[in-house]
């Protein structure tokens, strides 16, 4: 982040970049309703593939972006390059409101269809199954003392070790039936835990199927809402999400889910997504998002050369 700042600028001393000239740059990035916090990963999703493109922050992202800046000042205040913090110009981010929202079973149906529509992404069935039924945080799917060794399929069980678990957050997670068929298929295909290429591959899937907004955290937010239905004692799912979904329900309790809706998430079946695969609905689906890409691909090559256009006419007319 910090070497984006600085391109074009190797030679100018610290000292003299101006608080207007790093709040301009944060202006370029910011997003659309930006009164609002970014609650999709940024890396998926803010992320834009074309390195010409500016790329977007909400509010909670500006404000951790305002923290490294922060600190490179801090360091250089230290070392006496500088005598001027000059983030403590910038206009500091208030309090972010939060915005509570987890996936429809109709986007979690699509996700694990993309999950399985071909070889490679069929690689991530056990990190996607460990999400949304699992109840197991990205960091833990992704620990490298964490695999299949910790999970018991003839049981039903996984136990999450205090080198593992958040803040050793130690706890055995009870499977429901629906994460136990998913992850003896993803055993089958020779799953990896931790997963490889995982992100990759997640990149694909949301691809595959057109979908823009990733919910941070989103796959253990569905699973600690739908778990409300099954066990009816929110302390039988803090037992299997962990400690820090005290907080979590006591906003998601307030979502009011139909307890039918709830349910419906436990029946996403290897079967149930295999049958849909070979529906119309699903290929529609992939149409449809193969149009979105085209489209959003041509857009960025108008832009692209407009730029191009433009910037020749403002050389030229320099030199002239």
């Amino acid at each position: 982040m910090l070497m984006k700042f600085g391109k074009g600028r190797e030679k100018q001393p610290i000292h003299e970049i101006l608080p207007e000239e790093l709040e301009a740059w944060f202006e370029l990035h910011k997003a659309k309703g930006d009164d609002m916090q970014d609650n999709k990963d940024e890396e998926i999703d803010t992320e834009t593939q074309d390195d010409n493109e500016t790329r977007k922050w909400g509010l909670s992202t500006r404000r951790t972006n305002m923290g490294r800046f922060s600190s490179l000042w801090t360091v250089a205040k230290a070392k006496g390059w500088c005598s001027l913090n000059i983030v403590d110009r910038l206009e500091p981010v208030g309090k972010i409101g939060v915005t509570v929202e987890i996936y429809e079973n109709a986007t979690t149906l699509n996700m694990m269809a993309a999950v399985m529509a071909n070889d490679a992404t069929k690689k991530i069935i056990a990190p996607m199954t460990l999400g949304f039924f699992g109840c197991m945080r990205p960091e833990e799917v992704e620990h490298e003392k964490f695999g299949w060794d910790f999970i018991d399929l003839k049981h039903g069980l996984i136990t999450i070790t205090p080198e593992v678990g958040k803040t050793g957050d130690q706890r055995v997670i009870r499977l429901q039936p629906v994460a136990v068929s998913w992850l003896k298929l993803a055993k089958e295909e020779g799953n990896p835990l931790p997963p490889v290429n995982e992100r990759r591959l997640v990149d694909q899937c949301c691809a595959m199927i057109g979908l823009n907004e990733w919910i941070r955290d989103g796959m253990r937010k569905n699973c600690a809402t739908h778990l409300r239905a099954v066990y009816k004692n929110d302390y039988d799912v803090v037992k299997d999400m962990g400690n820090s979904i005290r907080i979590l329900l006591k906003y998601y309790a307030d979502l009011h889910v139909p307890e039918e809706v709830s349910l419906e998430h436990w029946k996403i079946t290897p079967a149930k997504v295999q049958a849909y695969l070979k529906t119309k609905e699903w290929e529609q689906l992939l149409r449809s998002a193969e149009r979105a890409v085209a489209e959003k691909t041509e857009a960025a090559i108008e832009v692209s050369v407009a730029r191009k256009e433009q910037s020749a006419s403002e050389t030229s007319k320099s030199e002239n």
